[in-house]
C-alpha cells in the first residue's frame, strides 16, 4: 500500500478541493487511518501553463516552480505524485529531468486515463 501520496495543486485551488476529495474517495476506508497521508502543495501563484505551452511565456519559470512543488513533496515523504491540473501534464517529462528521483513516482493522469479507456474497449466494455 502507498503511504503517503502527493498532491500538485494549486492551479485552480478549488480544483486541486475536488481532486483531493477524489483521491480520498478512491481509498474507500471504515477507519480514517486505513488512508494513505495526502500532502498537498497549493502552490497557486505559477504562471499560467496555457501562456507557457502558446506563447512560451514564462515556461521556464513555471517548469522550476513545478519542479519546486515536486521536490516538496518527495521531502514531505510522498511515495506518488499527481499533478491536478491536467495541463500541466505538458511539462512532467521537463520536471523529469530536472528532478530525476521523481520518475518513477509521478502518476500521469492523462495517459492512466488513456490505459484504462483502451483496456475497456479493447475487452469490449465500451459504450
Amino acid at each position: 500500500m502507498i503511504n503517503a501520496v502527493g498532491i500538485v495543486g494549486g492551479m485552480g485551488s478549488y480544483a486541486t478541493v475536488d481532486f483531493f476529495r477524489r483521491i480520498v474517495d478512491a481509498f474507500p476506508a471504515q477507519k480514517e487511518w486505513e488512508r494513505p497521508r495526502i500532502i498537498v502543495d497549493n502552490f497557486c501563484t505559477m504562471p499560467s501553463r496555457v501562456r507557457a505551452i502558446l506563447y512560451n511565456e514564462r515556461r521556464d519559470e513555471l517548469i522550476e516552480d513545478l519542479c519546486s512543488s515536486v521536490r516538496n513533496l518527495l521531502n514531505a515523504g510522498a511515495e506518488r505524485i499527481i499533478f491536478a491540473c491536467n495541463t500541466s501534464h505538458v511539462f512532467i517529462p521537463e520536471v523529469i529531468l530536472r528532478v530525476s528521483e521523481c520518475q518513477d513516482k509521478i502518476i500521469n493522469i492523462i495517459e492512466a486515463c488513456a490505459r484504462e479507456i483502451s483496456v475497456k474497449f479493447t475487452n469490449g466494455g465500451g459504450d
